[in-house]
């Protein structure tokens, strides 16, 4: 089912002894190569992998996704602030 959770087997070579047999995506579609393709929402990038198992009755939380990315406030200091507009003009 499409946007379901995916979890795509990572090769030996690929890596290392205690970590990770696969990695937790979420189902794209099928590409023209027999391959599903997934997104890992983590690194933001496409994975395309033929060795996949689906977990059809979950999907992915976004809201809970957002919450833990920790977000830091910047300050500018006002004089900084107009001296970077003025040198893009």
């Amino acid at each position: 089912m499409f946007g379901c959770i995916a979890y795509a087997h990572v090769p030996d070579e690929k890596r290392k002894k205690l970590d990770d047999k696969g990695v937790k995506c979420i189902f794209l579609g099928i590409n023209d190569s027999k391959a599903y393709k997934l997104l890992n929402p983590i690194t933001k990038k496409i994975v395309i992998s033929r060795d996949v198992v689906f977990k059809e009755d979950s999907t992915w939380n976004w809201s809970e996704q957002s919450a833990n990315q920790q977000q830091i406030p910047v300050l500018f200091d006002e004089n900084e602030a107009d001296v970077s507009n003025q040198s893009d003009q």
